[in-house]
């Protein structure tokens, strides 16, 4: 009896065994990849992201997708994931790299596009083609991170894990290097304990290329003049190619006050910044202007917006190539039009009263193509009624 009793705990312990064994080989097993070296763009274009597969199975990452996010939290593609094909070998590299660098360094991928940069402050995602995300990594200010943001490197610097780890903490698996090496799927790591650095890359004859300080591809983007509760900003944006440093530039309302950038404001394309606090906006109305770090006087600005009968907790947003007002201000971020007619008047009733229609109105003079010596096109309106019309919110729109 004792020995059928000792045999059945025998069995059930081995059953146990061999169950937690192999449970846990295959937790350990499961495919993944980590996002091991990165080199922001600096003060070039020379600028990679090298991946790593620790397991031990090849991993074809067709239909991936590598992200950044700012530290606003405005996030776009790297490399899409209709571009995104090739296969990381077990225990091999693989590269992508920005499309001014691919060959030099011998990168397996580019950016889907040249316009594409990795900053300081941002994070870097690496999803699957399931859209789920396998691993990402902030640095500097990033707003998105494991546990805690790595250390901002400086130009010509990476960001590289120490020895592979991924303790799911940016500020612990990650530090500064000093001389990158990116490595492409040619290389395959034969064991743990060896982490090669190869000394032959050629040094990178690519310019430098710098964020440039004045342009006019920086637009005023949003303005909110009215918070009932909060501060007023006013919003940028960069609609340009490359990027730009809007340190100390400033923004200007009617009177004259001005309110400047911080230094170390760098916009990359496509993305926002904004200016809070009091700005000194009128609720009714005032004008905009937005000007340089060398610019000192309304005379000097690069862009001005004027705006009038303002309501209260709506921003003037620029949306497309139409300002309108919206109640849905959106600092930092892509505009929302989200006011209508119907809400609008409903929130301010003098807005319906003020808003006037008129067959009265009529195209008086066009004049589409002004020679040196005149400064800008113009439209000219007629009234042919005998009373005035208020034209808010009336739109001229060229066909």
């Amino acid at each position: 009896m004792q020995n059928k009793s000792f045999h059945a705990i025998s069995l059930l312990a081995s059953i146990f065994f061999v169950f937690f064994f192999v449970k846990n080989t295959k937790a350990d097993s499961m495919p993944h990849i980590i996002i091991n070296e990165i080199q922001p763009a600096g003060s070039g274009t020379d600028e990679f992201i090298e991946l790593f597969n620790p397991g031990d199975s090849d991993i074809v990452m067709d239909g991936y997708k590598l992200a950044k996010k700012t530290k606003t939290g405005s996030e776009s593609a790297l490399l899409s994931s209709a571009k995104f094909s090739g296969t990381i070998q077990a225990h091999g590299y693989f590269l992508i790299a920005h499309p001014s660098v691919k060959d030099t360094i011998s990168a397996d991928l580019a950016y889907s596009s040249s316009s594409y940069y990795v900053s300081n402050d941002n994070t870097v995602l690496l999803y699957d083609n399931a859209g789920a995300i396998i691993d990402k990594i902030g640095f500097g200010s990033a707003t998105d991170f494991e546990t805690a943001p790595a250390s901002n490197p400086n130009n010509e610097e990476s960001l590289e894990r120490k020895n592979f780890a991924d303790t799911e903490n940016n500020s612990d698996d990650f530090s500064v290097n000093s001389l990158p090496s990116p490595k492409n799927s040619s290389q395959i790591e034969t064991s743990e304990e060896e982490y090669p650095v190869d000394s032959s890359e050629e040094e990178n004859d690519t310019p430098e290329i710098t964020c440039i300080t004045s342009t006019s591809d920086i637009k005023l983007s949003e303005i909110f003049p009215w918070p009932s509760s909060g501060e007023e900003f006013v919003e940028v944006k960069n609609v340009g190619d490359v990027c730009v440093d809007v340190s100390n530039w400033k923004i200007l309302d009617g009177s004259g006050h001005h309110k400047g950038f911080p230094a170390g404001t760098v916009l990359e394309p496509g993305e926002y910044a904004y200016l809070e606090g009091n700005l000194y906006l009128n609720n009714d109305s005032d004008t905009v202007y937005l000007l340089d770090k060398n610019g000192n006087t309304k005379n000097d600005a690069i862009e001005s917006r004027a705006y009038e009968k303002a309501e209260k907790d709506f921003s003037y947003s620029l949306d497309g190539e139409l300002w309108s007002w919206t109640s849905t201000p959106t600092p930092g971020r892509e505009n929302s039009i989200t006011s209508s007619e119907e809400e609008t008047s409903a929130t301010s009733p003098e807005t319906e009263e003020a808003y006037s229609l008129s067959d009265k109105i009529c195209l008086n003079e066009i004049f589409p193509n002004p020679k040196e010596e005149f400064d800008e096109e113009y439209i000219e309106l007629a009234n042919n009624d005998s009373e005035s019309i208020d034209l808010f919110r009336w739109i001229l729109r060229a066909c």
